[in-house]
């Protein structure tokens, strides 16, 4: 062990190089394929004294420093301000004379541990040699390189190509070809025919494979390389892959003690100390750190947070969101929807929405879930989403309206539509005596709900008006009951039984704070006490919807001091719209 242990001087010298050569810094993710592209080999750090890159850079922070941030990651960098010139100098003094030279002594440590990484090798390669494997049954004839790297980002969650530089191979092609059961069919550009050898698509059904992608079918691996695979320790990349692939299974997701307890019985990787190892404080932070792809939903004990794979969970996600639009009485903002989701299924849909690659909710529901209308606004979170092929009417419309004038009755054009009120207690289908006369009142716009129209209509006065011969245009109590009677057409306007229900659930919170409640509590309490968002309808804020129920509300205030109070015997009933100061 000591005669394979190497002067750490050396391996900082390195990694200076690199970072002067990048200074804006190489992703932590990123430090391997860098490093071998400018010094053409893969650094084993157990033969620098170190056991992972985190404690390698903790010893070199008084030149490099790792910096986290939001959008990518962790970064390393060069402490600004640093010295390099007299830094450099000093290192080259104890370290190699060139980088030619120390590639060369390189290499021919690397010929004489040649029998040792052919044996790691192959267990690295495992990890993608299955997928690859199931991939290539499904297409007989082969697929181009490029089709292949698609197929196994989308199965599998990783890029092919990193991979094969992390392991060590200059490109995918060289890689590949250390997998016996492939044959690759080169031609002049890069982009030549992977195909699965003839003898591997009937595999030893006494060979299973444990990953999650094809449950229990046979693999096509070699004893040889399922051998090393056993005497070797996991490494970084084939635990993510083994984690990716398991979660691939679940479209509702796994709690990391699940995904735990499954990767010890079928794979025998204890993931929570395998990130203890790699310096992490336990598997969520590891999988948060290495893999910003996948979703987790928030819970104080984090082994039962729910981690998530949001391509498989795609179809539960909108699944979900299209029962939650269909349960709502009226239509969501996105905000509203945003809030329902995470209220029943525990993590955020914008979070999940930047997981597959959209820049917020709203582009995700538009690409995803096409059946949807969306109403924009300014504010993207305040647009509206549509219900798609409800069956459940707006509440707040007439239940019948007035149907346009033929053309023919050109002289009722310029007359104002109207509506007939009749008083309850003349029934206008059983009744032989004659109806008191009618009054007309201007239309109302079809958005007023039917609590303002019926309000309008009582508030009227039926005070006598001088007997005159019925117009076309205004018809008489009987024509009514003729015309009802023949089509159904006219509007008999009666409580909408939603409405009703919409009042008294209003004035069972409001009876609970009879010195008033803001605008804001409210929305609260009824979201707390009926799982739903309150229903506003065709209005544009909860405040509007609540002056349309004068007989239910009393409001008061302006603005953020806005309060609502029940209707008592000491508060009269407003008109709809009306509210005090």
């Amino acid at each position: 062990m000591d005669s394979e242990r190497k002067d750490p001087d050396e391996l900082k010298y390195n990694i200076l190089q690199l970072l002067i050569n990048h200074p804006n810094g190489v992703k932590f993710e990123d430090f391997s394929r860098a490093f071998y592209q400018i010094h053409n080999f893969h650094p084993k750090l157990s033969h620098y004294g170190y056991i992972s890159l985190r404690q390698l850079f903790e010893d070199m922070k008084e030149t490099v420093v790792v910096k986290s941030k939001k959008s990518c990651g962790s970064v390393i960098k060069l402490i600004s301000g640093l010295n390099l010139d007299g830094l450099l100098d000093e290192v080259e003094k104890s370290g190699p004379v060139s980088f030619e030279e120390e590639d060369s002594s390189l290499k021919g440590e690397q010929r004489r541990e040649r029998g040792e990484d052919t044996s790691a090798t192959a267990a690295d390669l495992t990890v993608v040699s299955v997928p690859i494997c199931n991939i290539l049954k499904l297409h007989p004839d082969g697929l181009k390189l490029s089709k292949l790297k698609e197929a196994v980002k989308k199965k599998c969650g990783y890029d092919l190509e990193v991979f094969c530089y992390r392991v060590g191979f200059c490109d995918i092609v060289s890689c590949l070809q250390e997998i016996p059961e492939l044959i690759i069919n080169r031609n002049k550009n890069r982009n030549c025919r992977i195909q699965l050898k003839p003898d591997s698509f009937s595999c030893s059904s006494s060979l299973y494979s444990h990953s999650p992608f094809d449950s229990e079918q046979p693999i096509c691996t070699s004893k040889k390389v399922n051998q090393a695979a056993s005497e070797k320790k996991p490494v970084l990349d084939e635990v993510m892959a083994l984690v990716i692939t398991l979660l691939s299974n679940y479209g509702n997701g796994l709690r990391i003690c699940k995904l735990q307890e499954f990767l010890l019985v079928t794979n025998g990787i204890d993931l929570e100390k395998f990130s203890i190892a790699h310096g992490y404080r336990d598997s969520m932070e590891f999988m948060e750190q290495n893999m910003p792809q996948l979703v987790f939903t928030s819970q104080r004990d984090r082994l039962n947070a729910v981690v998530i794979e949001p391509h498989t969970a795609l179809k539960h996600v909108t699944t979900s969101l299209t029962t939650l639009l269909r349960k709502n009485m009226s239509d969501l903002r996105v905000r509203e929807l945003q809030d329902l989701f995470r209220a029943q299924e525990g993590f955020d849909l914008e979070k999940f929405s930047f997981a597959l690659g959209h820049k917020d909710t709203v582009e995700f529901l538009e690409k995803k879930m096409p059946q949807l209308t969306l109403n924009y606004r300014t504010n993207k979170l305040n647009s509206i989403v549509i219900k798609p092929h409800s069956d459940l009417e707006d509440k707040s419309k007439p239940a019948s309206t007035i149907s346009d004038p033929p053309a023919s009755d050109s002289h009722c054009q310029n007359e104002p539509a109207s509506i007939v009120v009749v008083p309850p207690e003349v029934n206008l289908f059983h009744t032989t005596q004659s109806c008191p006369n009618t009054m007309s009142s201007n239309l109302p716009s079809f958005h007023e709900s039917h609590n303002t129209l019926s309000v309008k209509a009582k508030s009227s006065s039926f005070s006598s008006i001088p007997s005159q011969q019925p117009s076309p245009c205004q018809p008489s109590a009987k024509s009514v009951t003729e015309e009802t009677s023949g089509s159904s057409q006219v509007p008999i306007f009666q409580p909408s039984t939603a409405l009703d229900e919409l009042k008294q659930q209003v004035a069972q919170i409001l009876a609970k704070h009879p010195k008033g409640i803001s605008v804001f509590q409210f929305r609260i309490v009824y979201s707390a006490t009926f799982k739903q968002h309150f229903p506003v309808g065709n209005a544009y804020s909860i405040k509007q919807r609540l002056l349309e129920m004068p007989d239910t509300v009393y409001v008061k205030g302006h603005g953020v001091q806005t309060l609502l109070f029940p209707i008592t015997p000491d508060v009269s009933p407003a008109k709809p719209g009306m509210e005090f100061p």
